[in-house]
């Protein structure tokens, strides 16, 4: 779906903005993998970018609007600003978000090319921003939209229900299933120590995170948060740390240090995170079966059938194991 021209909605998403908008076929897009993306201009220059996501993709759409307008209104993040969302007409009618255009090429692809002094500054400043967005705070946990859980633990637990019936239903390790369910059990008093919800982002890796490849690269953009919810600012990192540490373990240390998530109760949580999300991996590499899956998912359950990784550095940053 990727540089789809949305004629039928040009037009009207125009009439809303006042402005003539055509389409920029010199642009090359990186703001957000999922739904279809087309860049766009105004007479005056001005880049856009629309995203027109799957038909029965409706939440996804309103909720990455929302995050991204909270966003806007409470933190400098650099994050699309969201102009116009609704819905295409016709019998094919798909949600879409019209947002600005940021500058920049995702760190996945430049990640081949940066060293490790500037792969550690990349890991650094994505634990600064994960911060920032972590002062939003919202009363319930769950949802972006309609946050059901009123504790960071019934939120977990809610989590693990689903993620444990999933990965049961395609194959997945009773024994598994059972020791994750131990792990949070023990670790219910660390989590409890999570009092207020947060934006999470819950996709804050680096096919989302644009960067200027200088001597000095820094990140320019935050993209994708359709995923968006509210819940414990370490289950965000943890998801941040995995997806690192699989290119980079000095630098998922890294990010852990600076974000300060080193004491022992944080490193519970963050343990407890890494396992859901490991069952998360899992599940999905199932059900689409990418190239090299089988392997994929004996690793992932190996890495949870594992129970000697807690060992933690001298930083207090590995905290990978339970």
């Amino acid at each position: 779906m990727r540089g789809i021209l949305p004629s039928q909605i040009l037009v009207g998403i125009g009439r809303q903005l006042g402005e003539t908008l055509q389409v920029d076929r010199d642009l090359r897009l990186y703001q957000g993998a999922v739904g279809g993306m087309t860049a766009l201009h105004d007479r005056n220059g001005n880049r856009y970018v629309l995203k027109v996501y799957a038909a029965d993709a409706a939440l996804q759409a309103r909720t990455e609007h929302a995050a991204l307008q909270r966003i806007h209104a409470d933190t400098y993040l650099p994050v699309p600003d969201p102009i116009v969302q609704g819905v295409t007409e016709g019998n094919d009618a798909r949600p879409f978000l019209l947002m600005t255009h940021l500058p920049g090429n995702r760190w996945a692809d430049q990640r081949d090319l940066l060293n490790a002094t500037n792969r550690l500054m990349l890991a650094a400043e994505a634990a600064h921003l994960l911060r920032q967005l972590h002062v939003i705070t919202g009363r319930r946990f769950g949802s972006m939209l309609q946050p059901e859980h009123d504790s960071a633990w019934e939120c977990l637990q809610h989590r693990y229900s689903i993620l444990a019936a999933d990965y049961l239903g395609c194959g997945g390790n009773p024994d598994i299933a059972t020791r994750v369910q131990r792990l949070i059990n023990n670790h219910q008093r660390e989590i409890d120590t999570c009092r207020s919800a947060v934006l999470c982002h819950n996709d804050f890796i680096d096919g989302n995170l644009l960067i200027a490849a200088h001597e000095r690269p820094h990140i320019t953009g935050v993209v994708d948060l359709e995923a968006a919810s509210w819940n414990d600012p370490l289950a965000d990192l943890a998801t941040t740390a995995r997806h690192l540490r699989s290119h980079d373990p000095a630098a998922a240390a890294h990010l852990i240090k600076i974000y300060g998530a080193t004491t022992p109760s944080a490193q519970a949580r963050l343990a407890v995170y890494d396992a859901l999300q490991t069952l998360h991996e899992r599940t999905w590499i199932t059900h689409d079966q990418p190239a090299g899956w089988q392997e994929a998912i004996v690793a992932l359950d190996q890495h949870l059938l594992r129970r000697d990784l807690g060992v933690r550095s001298k930083e207090g940053a590995d905290w990978s194991g339970w």
